[in-house]
């Protein structure tokens, strides 16, 4: 009985944990397909009121965002891996 209810409850975790992962990728895909023109409607807005001089919009920030991101996404799927073999040990030492 305490076995199958401590499987239970590690089951629960790894699927609220992996909720979390899918629902924070979800985040930073929106984040990253919007960053873009986002950033580029506060540069003209700068421009309109005056805060900074006419300058044309920088896409290099762009190509580091993008970096940096796919960099996240590979850690991401390190943590992954690494929890996946977590699970199995947890499995293999419980049966």
């Amino acid at each position: 009985m305490n076995d199958s209810v401590r499987k239970l409850e590690l089951k629960k975790l790894i699927q609220e944990y992996n909720f979390l992962l899918t629902d924070e990728e979800y985040k930073n895909e929106v984040i990253n397909e919007n960053k873009e023109g986002f950033l580029k409607e506060i540069h003209e807005k700068k421009i309109e009121l005056g805060l900074i001089e006419n300058e044309p919009y920088k896409i290099e920030a762009k190509e580091k965002l993008e970096e940096d991101y796919k960099k996240n996404e590979e850690i991401k799927e390190e943590q992954k891996e690494g929890e996946e073999e977590k699970k199995d040990e947890e499995t293999k030492t419980s049966d």
